[in-house]
């Protein structure tokens, strides 16, 4: 369902621990809160660096880094009446593809905005990001044919975020590893893309404004698959 939630501490899951219970009030704005993905609260170097710039160039924008429990967690509460997430969730060959799934459940389960370990800051986020949005979601592209999933934000329990973990539930039960780009079709850009179109999200960001405009994607848009794997946990 399309409600989202907040705890006794005004913003879902925003107390440092794993959430206990759904929240109680629908959120008409997307919270001012941020979420990255990791194995643990030590970061590397460059991804430290990048935190604690945004920590020091937006103090109102709380940051906050999700752990593999906490993942694990959300996935297993995803709509279990109906589907198996965990399993699938564990079951997927790379860390990837669990990054590119635990993304959309944090900001379906909490709201508020997902950015990459190695998204720098460039302009204060005000002047860009409308988090009183009147479709409540945020997102754009990364190349003419595919929105970008490293950086996007909605309201809690939005049916877009809700209809792209489905693309991935859909895909994740076949997944073909033989085939070049599986985790890029499986939970990657495209399948973001695909459940976005599905439910009718339009983009309100350029490949320019994301890339070196009002973020910058220091890293990661030259090519997951040539990068230093030890940067983060995508093997």
């Amino acid at each position: 369902n399309a409600t989202a939630f907040r705890d006794k501490n005004g913003a879902a899951g925003w107390n440092g621990a794993k959430p206990t219970a759904l929240p109680a009030a629908i959120q008409y704005e997307i919270p001012r809160q941020s979420f990255i993905i990791w194995k643990s609260n030590e970061l590397g170097l460059y991804a430290k660096a990048y935190h604690e710039k945004w920590q020091r160039m937006e103090p109102t924008l709380a940051r906050r880094i999700v752990l593999d429990d906490e993942c694990r967690d959300l996935a297993a509460r995803y709509h279990p009446d109906r589907t198996n997430l965990l399993h699938l969730y564990e079951s997927f060959p790379l860390n990837v593809m669990r990054a590119d799934t635990c993304r959309l459940l944090v900001v379906y389960f909490y709201g508020g905005i997902y950015m990459d370990l190695d998204v720098n800051f460039v302009r204060p986020i005000d002047q860009w990001f409308a988090f009183n949005s009147s479709s409540r979601i945020q997102f754009g592209h990364e190349t003419p044919d595919h929105f970008c999933n490293w950086f996007f934000g909605s309201t809690a329990f939005h049916p877009c975020i809700a209809s792209i973990i489905d693309v991935i539930i859909e895909r994740g039960k076949h997944v073909d590893t033989s085939y070049e780009h599986f985790v890029h079709h499986t939970t990657g850009p495209a399948a973001f893309t695909e459940g976005l179109r599905r439910c009718g999200g339009r983009p309100v960001f350029t490949r320019r404004d994301l890339l070196v405009g009002n973020i910058q994607h220091v890293y990661g848009s030259i090519n997951w698959k040539n990068v230093d794997k030890t940067y983060s946990s995508w093997t």
